[in-house]
């Protein structure tokens, strides 16, 4: 039987409920370990020591720690999306296969936009706190005065940076029932059902809400900055669900802070992630966070298991070509 070793199945297991973790183990025997985030080259390498098959969620694998492990590793599975945490170069020089899981958490990530652009349109999370805090004086049912946004999404644009991918479907078609027109800047061109391409600028100054769904990489590393919310209407809404590293986050926060748009929500941040416990992003006025929960639905993380299996069923099956390597 084939040895898979897990790194950290504290990212992935919380045991409410517990996760099934059969489809790995009737094909490989598996050592699971709670964390290694953050640990040491050594360490990694120790706990990697026999095994064929490294799983990881989210944890950095730079080159210098892919170049010592075992020469029994012949496959890195991340167990997400996103793999800018692995040294692809080293690997491929290592002839070890890295492969992702790019479709099994669209939905949930769609739905978490959604949230977002509804928690906006009517300030839900700040009335709620305001009603729960304010009911000796009933101040909050009287609404003279009253400044928070209230208003309807139809005929609103939701723009969608890089949205012809899984997840900007989805979102899209989410978004159809209430009436929101769905604009896409996408360099390829292609669209999906429901989606306008257009450019980049016109983008940014034509939405109501900006959705980010492009993937991290050396073209979008910091992509949106202090000239791209300048570009934005001040009643405008930024929402990342990607990653952090799309934002220049202090640009971001320097922008909400003199209103130059209306609000953000981001529930990816930093890097680091989480931020550090003095920086300003807790301070800021109309920015909401949630801790890079889009993904952790129990449903979308038991596919996530069951598709890493079958991952290393075919990788040792039917060979690279079969599975989505990334190197």
């Amino acid at each position: 039987m084939r040895r898979a070793v897990c790194l950290n199945v504290g990212k992935l297991d919380y045991k409410r409920p517990a996760l099934s973790w059969d489809p790995i183990t009737k094909i490989a025997s598996l050592t699971k370990h709670l964390s290694t985030d953050g640990a040491d080259s050594a360490t990694i390498v120790e706990r990697s020591s026999g095994a064929e098959v490294l799983i990881i969620k989210e944890m950095a694998l730079d080159a210098a720690t892919i170049s010592s492990l075992d020469s029994s590793v012949s496959l890195i599975c991340e167990a997400g999306t996103g793999y800018n945490n692995i040294d692809l170069v080293a690997a491929r020089e290592r002839n070890i296969a890295v492969t992702n899981i790019p479709d099994y958490s669209s939905e949930a990530v769609a739905t978490v936009v959604m949230t977002a652009i509804l928690n906006f349109s009517g300030s839900i999370l700040q009335n709620v706190v305001e009603t729960k805090s304010s009911m000796q004086g009933r101040e909050v049912f009287r609404m003279e005065g009253y400044q928070r946004p209230l208003f309807e999404l139809r005929g609103k644009r939701l723009g969608l940076i890089g949205g012809n991918g899984t997840i900007g479907k989805k979102v899209t078609a989410m978004a159809a029932p209430f009436g929101l027109d769905v604009v896409v800047t996408s360099r390829s061109g292609n669209v999906g059902p429901g989606q306008t391409n257009i450019s980049m600028e016109e983008l940014l100054k034509t939405s109501d809400f900006v959705s980010f769904h492009a993937p991290l990489n050396d073209a979008t590393r910091g992509m949106m900055g202090k000239e791209q919310f300048e570009l934005m209407k001040e009643s405008a809404y930024f929402i990342n669900t990607a990653r952090g590293g799309v934002v220049k986050q202090a640009e971001l926060i320097s922008c909400l802070n003199s209103n130059t748009i209306a609000g953000a929500f981001l529930d990816v941040q930093g890097p680091p992630e989480p931020p550090e416990i003095d920086d300003p992003i807790y301070d800021c006025p109309n920015l909401f966070m949630s801790p890079h929960i889009g993904w952790q639905r129990t449903e979308s993380r038991q596919r996530l298991i069951n598709m890493v299996a079958e991952n290393i069923e075919k990788f040792f099956d039917e060979g690279s070509d079969s599975i989505n390597v990334v190197n």
